[in-house]
């Protein structure tokens, strides 16, 4: 398999699995039992929509290593970006493991007084991890963008996305004080959505090209 097929591979891994998370994001449930609120789409099972985007993570995760190969891992801020891409990434997963797993277990297994205060201490942990995983990843877009911006028009758009992207995960941490709810986590899923699709449209159609230095 050439460079060029591995490329293509990955791109096409990227876009199916941006289509499904923005997918799972309408449909992700809006309140932990009970009927729909009217609140984005239907509601989907929890478990089903935690476990799904798990699957995206980890395919997003392995298509933004093609492209970190891609932009020159012999670069300190490529590598740097990896790390923080890939860190961002691993806390996301964490916080889907508790909100679509731990949590619907605890509350069937415990009384109800019990379940709810061990609730109150898995919801605190998943917004950590959801900001800590919006701030990292956040930061691998802004950091990947000192080589994008090196590269041409479609990558340069990404990079700037990635720093606009990164700004305003910043502003939201300070004005909207750490609250990652649903419509933060849909406009988060946008974003990184957006730029995920015009990197992997380079890695389909583009040639790889050394950018300058």
């Amino acid at each position: 398999m050439t460079g060029r097929d591995q490329d293509r591979i990955s791109g096409g891994l990227i876009v199916g699995a941006v289509g499904a998370a923005a997918t799972l994001m309408l449909h992700h449930p809006t309140s932990f039992k009970g009927p729909d609120d009217g609140l984005l789409l239907n509601d989907w099972s929890n478990t089903a929509v935690h476990g799904a985007m798990i699957v995206c993570l980890l395919a997003l995760r392995f298509g933004h290593a093609e492209w970190a190969q891609r932009l020159g891992k012999a670069h300190l801020s490529v590598r740097l970006g990896a790390m923080l891409l890939d860190s961002g990434m691993t806390a996301f997963i964490a916080a889907a493991l508790i909100s679509g797993f731990a949590a619907s277990g605890v509350a069937a297994r415990l009384e109800p007084d019990d379940a709810r205060l061990m609730l109150k201490g898995f919801v605190a942990l998943n917004q950590a991890l959801a900001n800590l995983g919006m701030a990292l990843t956040a930061a691998a877009m802004a950091t990947w963008a000192v080589r994008m911006l090196r590269l041409d028009m479609v990558a340069r758009i990404a990079g700037g996305l990635g720093l606009i992207a990164a700004v305003a995960a910043a502003c939201w941490m300070i004005v909207g004080q750490g609250a990652f709810g649903l419509y933060p986590a849909v406009t988060a899923t946008a974003l990184f959505g957006l730029w995920s699709i015009l990197i992997a449209s380079q890695m389909m159609v583009a040639p790889a090209k050394e950018p300058a230095r």
